[in-house]
């Protein structure tokens, strides 16, 4: 795993398309119905937040309407769109208490079943160790996967999370980390520090297996997990 900067110039259509949909934050997703630009996005930001987010979102009348009628000639894209918010909307529906690393891939495990490519997902948790939100935040290769640090706090900071958990797959079995693994953590840990949201763990996986960076003492050790 590692960090990237995001491609200056990308769509957010031409985003979606090579790097799918755990590339784009909520409100870039919605954005996608009324064009690329600034206005679109903020227009995006202020009707989820009037909403109250995902799950009063897909609570709403809008949701449950024809949406190919609303945005004529996007059938694809508002299918593709539509199914992701859903899913997104939905995994906040439920909190999970979060206080052990196996609670945590128990979650998640079925997101990673199937991958041929490694992925990392986003955990959110609240001051309770509640789950609030999971998100795919990248999608890489077979053998490395890449986050940029924008797509990991700004959904932590939307959501208002006290806590956060990285969890990547490894596809040749190897639960080892790599030193990317390793650097990355401690990057995220001590940004996390300033915006004061804990990182809690970083999980590594491979098919029924994973593994705890904070069990194995990468990340600062607490009272409680």
């Amino acid at each position: 795993m590692g960090s990237s900067l995001s491609k200056k110039g990308l769509s957010l259509e031409k985003k979606l398309e090579l790097y799918g949909e755990g590339s784009l934050t909520n409100e870039e997703l919605w954005s996608l119905f009324w064009g690329n630009g600034k206005e679109a996005l903020c227009a995006a930001k202020l009707e989820l937040k009037s909403a109250g987010g995902l799950k009063a979102f897909f609570d709403s009348s809008l949701a449950k309407s024809d949406q190919e009628s609303l945005f004529p000639g996007k059938k694809a894209l508002v299918w593709r769109v539509f199914q992701e918010m859903r899913k997104r909307g939905s995994t906040c529906e439920k909190k999970h208490l979060l206080d052990s690393p196996k609670k945590i891939f128990d979650l998640v495990e079925s997101d990673f079943l199937g991958q041929n490519l490694e992925i990392c997902l986003l955990v959110g948790r609240n001051k309770q160790k509640e789950s609030i939100f999971v998100q795919k935040i990248g999608v890489g290769d077979n053998q490395k996967v890449f986050c940029r640090m924008r797509d990991i706090f700004q959904p932590l900071l939307y959501h208002n999370a006290a806590g956060f958990v990285l969890v990547h797959n490894h596809l040749l079995g190897v639960l080892t980390p790599s030193q990317e693994d390793l650097i990355s953590t401690r990057t995220l840990e001590k940004v996390g520090g300033f915006l004061e949201i804990e990182m809690t763990d970083h999980l590594i996986v491979h098919q029924q297996n994973f593994l705890s960076l904070y069990e194995l003492g990468y990340l600062r050790q607490r009272e409680s997990y």
